[in-house]
């Protein structure tokens, strides 16, 4: 979980702090790693909005999405087409649509950010506060997962 913990750090960022409601973690051996290589999880705000997440290093093929469902329509972010459509009565409207965009750019630009940070120039790092928030979070997921 902590290598894919962006998908927390967004979550988090769109809906603000999450509480666990549910969490099943799991480590197969197809990868032989000593970390778990699957989850399942489900988060809560106060407002009664709920999140769900599902991360595995199992498929073939990648495959990161995020879904927002409201009253009007659905948003759906992406990650590895670079793309956010919104699926409503009217049909699928492409909003945004660049998938030749180099990733390696937001690494560059992520450096650049650090480099800002360390010099006291405008920057747009998470705060520690939003990083501990993350983790902790990951920690309650574990905690659950193991208490059950």
């Amino acid at each position: 979980m902590l290598e894919l913990s962006h998908e927390f750090d967004y979550i988090q960022w769109l809906l603000g702090p999450l509480q666990v409601k549910y969490a099943s973690l799991s480590s197969s051996e197809e990868l032989g790693l000593s970390v778990e290589d699957m989850a399942d999880i489900m988060l809560g705000d106060k407002t009664g909005a709920i999140a769900t997440v599902h991360l595995d290093f199992l498929q073939r093929k990648a495959h990161r999405k995020c879904r927002v469902i409201g009253s009007e329509g659905t948003l759906e972010w992406d990650l590895i087409q670079n793309s956010v459509s919104l699926i409503s009565a009217n049909g699928i409207e492409v909003i945004h649509c660049e998938p030749a965009w180099d990733k390696n750019q937001m690494y560059l630009g992520m450096i650049a950010d650090f480099v800002n940070l360390i010099q006291g120039a405008k920057h747009h790092s998470i705060s520690i506060d939003d990083a501990t928030r993350t983790v902790a979070l990951i920690e309650a997921i574990k905690a659950f997962s193991h208490h059950r």
